[in-house]
């Protein structure tokens, strides 16, 4: 007979990814992430204008998101909780698929946008259909790895084994937070620039 007291974890059935179980789906999409995101970064960089300073900034803010995506999948595939480490990347890969959900969203608006502006032949056209099309599809992976790490987070707190916490994983927390500040202030440059850069056009209209 069970305790009264006792705790009971359930593990969510099903998830959205068919046959794969709830922990393989989230590690999929953990490293579809930091795959996408690092594409996307390099596709800005060199297939569209690479000295503007909003493609600079969407550049650093797709790397920093693909980063944090890569070291939560290596925190699912140990199954190690270091200290406050664990929660550090935790909440970092969270606010990451915020901003990278933001950003994919802001490309899916600038990149025709820019390209109407311009004069471009039919290979540079392609590039640019290429780099919305893949920021629209990231757009959308944001919305299902929000879906899928949110039904993992109790399967994360039962299963995962803690570790004490060390002088080297303190250091990698200051990094990390640090990387996570600097993309979230790059991603409110590069809106601010973004805003600037309409007004200027409406006035030109004018």
């Amino acid at each position: 007979m069970m305790a009264a007291n006792s705790i009971v974890v359930q593990k969510p059935p099903s998830t959205y990814m068919c046959s794969f179980s709830l922990y393989t789906s989230t590690v999929i999409m953990a490293m579809l992430q930091t795959i996408l995101s690092a594409l996307l970064a390099v596709l800005y960089k060199v297939k569209i204008e690479g000295d503007s300073v909003i493609v600079r900034i969407l550049f650093w803010i797709h790397v920093c998101c693909s980063v944090s995506a890569l070291l939560f999948s290596l925190f699912c595939i140990a199954k190690r909780k270091i200290g406050s480490t664990y929660e550090v990347v935790l909440h970092g890969y969270l606010l990451s698929v915020l901003i990278n959900g933001l950003t994919s969203l802001f490309g899916v608006l600038y990149i025709p946008l820019f390209f109407l502006q311009t004069t471009h032949s039919l290979m540079e056209g392609l590039d640019y259909f290429i780099c919305f099309s893949l920021s629209g599809v990231l757009l959308f992976l944001q919305w299902a790895v929000k879906q899928v790490t949110e039904q993992m987070l109790p399967v994360m707190e039962h299963d995962f084994k803690l570790q004490p916490r060390s002088k080297r994983s303190t250091t990698m927390n200051a990094i990390y937070t640090a990387v996570l500040v600097a993309s979230t202030l790059a991603y409110s440059a590069v809106a601010w620039i973004g805003l600037s850069m309409d007004a200027n056009a409406n006035e030109d209209l004018f």
